[in-house]
Formats: C-alpha cells, sequence, structure tokens
C-alpha cells in the first residue's frame, strides 16, 4: 500500500541583495543577487499507522538496464544516486567496480551490497545576478543564474554511448572512445548503471539580454517610443557532457 506516511526535515537559507552600484547624471547600473542554500533530511518512511523498511529504491533507467536509480533511506538526503561506484576497465573494455570491502572487483562479480551513493540530483547552492544599466536613452539588461553542489544522470550516454547498443540501433559516436583512456566499452556486455554515467551538473547561465532605445516625443498623444531586441537561452557554461 502507498500511504503518506513518511516525513522531512527540510532547512536552509535564502536572502537577496539590490543596489544602485553607479548612479550620475547619464548613467545608472542597478544590480541584484539571490541566494539559496536548502538542505534535507528524510526522517521516517513510516507513522503510527503504516510500517515500511527505512529505505525505498526509486527512479527507473528504463529498458534495456531496468534498474533503481536512487535511494531514499531515513537519516539521508533526498535525491541520492544509488548504484555502482565504477573505478577501471580492463583489457577487454568490462567494467570494474569498487566492492562493498572497497577493492575493486569485476562488475560481473556484483553483489547487492556493492552499491553506494554514487552522488545527489538536488543542487546544494542556486545563485541568479540580474543587472540593469541606463546611459541617456540605451537601456541594458542582462539576467543571468546558476545551480552549484549537485550531479546529473546522464542517460543518453549510458544507453547510446556504448556499442552493446548495436544490435538496438544506432549509437552516439562516443560509443567507439575509450573509457579512462584504456579501452572501448566491451559489445558483449549490457549497458550498466555505473558512476562513470554520473556527472558534475554545475551551471552558470546567461538566460537573457535585451538591448533597447527609448525615443522621446514632445506630442498630444505620444510620450515615448522604446525599440528594443532580446537574446534569449544565450549560453550555459558547465562542465556536464550532455
Amino acid at each position: 500500500m502507498t500511504a503518506n506516511a513518511g516525513s522531512i526535515l527540510n532547512t536552509g537559507i535564502e536572502f537577496g541583495i539590490s543596489a544602485d552600484v553607479i548612479a550620475v547624471k547619464d548613467f545608472v547600473w542597478t544590480s541584484s543577487v539571490n541566494y539559496s542554500h536548502n538542505t534535507n533530511k528524510l526522517l521516517s518512511l513510516s507513522n503510527e499507522n503504516f510500517l515500511a523498511s527505512d529505505y525505498s529504491d526509486q527512479g527507473a533507467t528504463g529498458e534495456p538496464m531496468q534498474q533503481s536509480t536512487h535511494r531514499l533511506k531515513v537519516g539521508q538526503p533526498l535525491g541520492n544516486f544509488w548504484g555502482f561506484k565504477s573505478v577501471d576497465i580492463d583489457e577487454t573494455g568490462h567494467w570494474i567496480i569498487e566492492g562493498e570491502d572497497g577493492q575493486p572487483k569485476p562488475i560481473s562479480d556484483q553483489q547487492p551490497t556493492d552499491k553506494q551513493i554514487l552522488g545527489n540530483g538536488i543542487p546544494a547552492h542556486y545563485l541568479n545576478w540580474n543587472n540593469n544599466f541606463r546611459w541617456k536613452g540605451f537601456d541594458l539588461s542582462i539576467s543571468m543564474r546558476g545551480a552549484f553542489g549537485f550531479e546529473i544522470l546522464n542517460l543518453t550516454a549510458m544507453k547510446w554511448a556504448a556499442p552493446t547498443m548495436l544490435t538496438r540501433g544506432n549509437v552516439l559516436k562516443t560509443a567507439f572512445d575509450k573509457v579512462y583512456g584504456k579501452a572501448v566499452l566491451a559489445d558483449d556486455q549490457p549497458c550498466q548503471y555505473v558512476s562513470y554515467y554520473v556527472e558534475d551538473g554545475d551551471y552558470w547561465k546567461i538566460d537573457n539580454i535585451t538591448f533597447g532605445y527609448t525615443f522621446k516625443f514632445n506630442h498630444a498623444n505620444i510620450n515615448s517610443l522604446r525599440i528594443f531586441t532580446t537574446l534569449r537561452n544565450v549560453a550555459t557554461i558547465t562542465g556536464y557532457s550532455g
């Protein structure tokens, strides 16, 4: 039975600052910064009416792997990726993972107890920075934002950057890149959910740039006319390969 029986603790801090950085006769620069940092912890999956274990596996890779991607566990934050930690690859292109004892082992010898936390998908920090400039009739606004301290599961690479997929259709060119600089993934092993595909998701994004000019009129019906151009989704700076 699925029931709303659990409890979560959320804590954090959020603040915003806005200021006229420069304000002179013909030029004004206004800037605002917003920051938030939030953490959470799963306190319980049970209550006085419903009993559950202290963890629940959630998320799914879909076919052909059919594995859960996350584990909700009492005492830990939400969003933890849960799977095998890949540490190497052998000369034939088969994964080497870290076992429960911390020692490397072939993925073919995997045990459920070898799984561990591979990262967390919820950003620890959010930052927005907006700037507005005015000089005489000209105006310029730039909106930027970023998120930091989280990971992304590159599901596209995990499914389509492995030569084993050749039996199912097209693959990415990166399917034939050497993993860890050693060998191409073996085409006789199924796609695997391992930490190799859990990447740093930090990014800084230029969302919007707007540039305009306002014409002034001395007319009974028209006081001003503003012409502007806007660029959206300008650029994303990130190390995430997806």
